[in-house]
């Protein structure tokens, strides 16, 4: 049956083409004969409106002939591409519903993906205040760390100083003199900061009146407000002294100057320079505050030499470290 009821539209068109046909036969075998002429020198009235008449429906059934088959055509080109036209219009439809479910899964998706990412900012702040309290409390921690090392490390190599037998204590300091000589000449002239000794130090007591002798200023650190820079007041073999901050004695009537050569006592220091002292910080704040060219030295035993004091920000490394051994340069 379906092959059957296929084939009417078809029948139907073959139909239309043998009227067309046919019409065209019939318009044709219609068409007028020519009389003979009863006279050709001067045909009637009369015939000649009959002729005229004639060929005017000649034409009309023409033109309705040949519309009559473009109609025909016009038909036939729809039947045959209604399918193919109809199949493009069902694919592009099918295709146009598709990218319409992928588009809409592609924004539910991103959507998703939104709101994650907005979920993830709006945790963000509550994180870095994490880690920054973390951070925070590690760093306390490592400094904490590293303050119990150096106590132990400094605990350690003052005993070590200490347990050297005096007359060792005593060379050491000479040779020690001697290589200041050849590092802060020409002495005359220049203002010298050195130290008092205590806790086994390296005694430069006769380098500094050397010093004084050889025409340049000897002075020595105070401690006038607790945790600020220090002062230097020049002293010389005949100074007053008096006891100071630690019970350290200081001139007591020295004018205060501004050295241009530092020297500091270390208990340890490293390959890079760096000086352990005793903990309070007063040379690193005194060297930090100082204006003008100076140069700053360590001065210790060769014993006293450590990995590292593990710098922190505040400390400042010196321009070089002087032992009985020589000059350790940064």
């Amino acid at each position: 049956m379906p092959t059957r009821r296929a084939s009417l539209p078809l029948l139907a068109l073959l139909l239309l083409l043998a009227v067309s046909v046919s019409s065209g036969i019939v318009v044709f075998a219609q068409a007028p004969e020519h009389a003979a002429p009863h006279d050709a020198a001067a045909p009637p009235p009369a015939a000649e409106h009959a002729d005229s008449a004639h060929g005017s429906e000649h034409v009309v059934r023409d033109m309705i002939a040949k519309l009559f088959n473009f109609a025909i055509l016009v038909g036939a080109l729809v039947y045959f591409l209604k399918a193919p036209i109809a199949g493009y219009l069902a694919g592009r439809s099918a295709q146009i519903r598709q990218d319409l479910v992928t588009a809409a899964e592609t924004r539910k998706a991103a959507t998703a993906q939104l709101e994650e990412i907005q979920q993830k900012l709006a945790a963000l702040p509550a994180e870095l205040a994490a880690l920054e309290t973390r951070g925070e409390e590690d760093v306390r921690a490592e400094k904490v760390r590293i303050a119990q090392a150096a106590a132990a490390e400094r605990e350690r190599l003052i005993a070590e100083r200490l347990a050297m037998a005096p007359e060792e204590r005593r060379k050491h300091a000479e040779r020690i003199a001697a290589h200041l000589d050849e590092i802060a000449r020409p002495i005359a002239g220049r203002t010298i900061s050195v130290y008092w000794p205590l806790r086994g130090e390296p005694d430069l007591r006769p380098w500094m009146e050397r010093v004084v002798a050889s025409g340049g200023i000897c002075a020595l650190p105070v401690v006038v407000v607790r945790n600020a820079p220090l002062i230097f007041r020049a002293w010389t073999p005949a100074a007053r002294m008096e006891r100071g901050f630690w019970n350290i004695p200081v001139p007591a009537d020295g004018s205060e100057v501004v050295p241009d050569f530092i020297i500091a006592p270390v208990v340890g220091f490293d390959p890079r320079c760096y000086r352990l002292g005793y903990g309070g910080g007063y040379f690193d704040r005194t060297v930090a505050a100082l204006a003008g060219p100076r140069r700053v030295v360590g001065v210790g035993y060769a014993q006293a030499a450590i990995a590292t004091i593990h710098p922190q920000p505040h400390d400042i490394a010196m321009d070089g470290i002087v032992t009985e051994n020589g000059t350790l340069s940064r």
